[in-house]
């Protein structure tokens, strides 16, 4: 007995028909994405990457990545210069500088020394405004064997607030990120005493002697060139620090002395 064929209906028929079409759609969308050379693909990922600020293709890390500090061996003459300049200046406008502080960073297990040292004096100089007085200061980082990165500062504290800086010193080196405490810094006067810098007669000359040997001091790491600028021989050996090397405050840098130079 012969079976009759089943006829589908015309919804069955359409719904047959889209559903065919819908695939052969989709097939003809891959092999043309498929057909793309893969190095037609880098370099979109590259484009992406590069110019847009969360591309995540194969360049984004260079939008990302942050910048490394530069290494020195040396303090160049501009620098040198300038410290010495800015010294002179400090007394000029009545500020000398009185106070002499060693930190060593590494011993306090602080990695970025340079913005540890930019936060210390941002602390002193904000401490010392509260009170009603300024202050200037000049700085230079080191390397040695023994302590690892450490920066030298000569700083201007009023006489009447010296133990008040000397008691909060702790605390601003906790807030730049010290943890542990012990031989982290080192403070002592320029002179036989705080009070030196302030003193006439024989005294103010075995100041001036005491602040240039301490000048000397931390510009010990000079390049070469430089050397004519100090008074003493310098460390031609130098050593590699990692960040800014030298910086002075606003009051007595560049701009400042050019000022009064121009008003005199």
């Amino acid at each position: 007995m012969l079976r009759t064929p089943t006829i589908p209906s015309t919804k069955t028929a359409i719904a047959k028909l889209a559903k065919d079409s819908s695939s052969k759609g989709q097939r003809k969308t891959r092999k043309s994405a498929s057909s793309k050379p893969p190095s037609c693909e880098r370099a979109s990922a590259a484009r992406t990457s590069s110019t847009s600020p969360g591309g995540s293709g194969l360049h984004s890390s260079r939008t990302t990545a942050a910048p490394r500090r530069k290494s020195s061996q040396h303090l160049g003459y501009a620098k040198v210069a300038n410290i010495i300049a800015a010294t002179r200046h400090a007394c000029h406008i009545g500020m000398p500088f009185n106070r002499f502080i060693t930190i060593s960073w590494e011993k306090g297990h602080v990695t970025d020394h340079t913005t540890a040292t930019i936060n210390f004096l941002h602390y002193a100089r904000g401490g010392l405004f509260a009170k009603g007085e300024r202050t200037a200061f000049v700085w230079s980082q080191e390397w040695g064997r023994v302590v690892g990165q450490h920066v030298h500062i000569l700083i201007h504290v009023p006489l009447h607030l010296t133990a008040w800086f000397t008691k909060l010193q702790r605390g601003w080196l906790k807030r730049c990120g010290v943890t542990r405490g012990k031989n982290v810094i080192k403070t002592t006067p320029i002179g036989h005493s705080y009070a030196a810098a302030f003193s006439t007669g024989p005294l103010a000359e075995a100041y001036q002697r005491n602040l240039e040997n301490v000048k000397n001091y931390i510009l010990k790491d000079a390049e070469y060139k430089a050397l004519c600028l100090l008074k003493q021989p310098a460390s031609l050996r130098g050593s590699p620090v990692h960040g800014k090397r030298s910086a002075t405050s606003e009051n007595i840098g560049v701009s400042a002395r050019a000022k009064r130079a121009a008003a005199l």
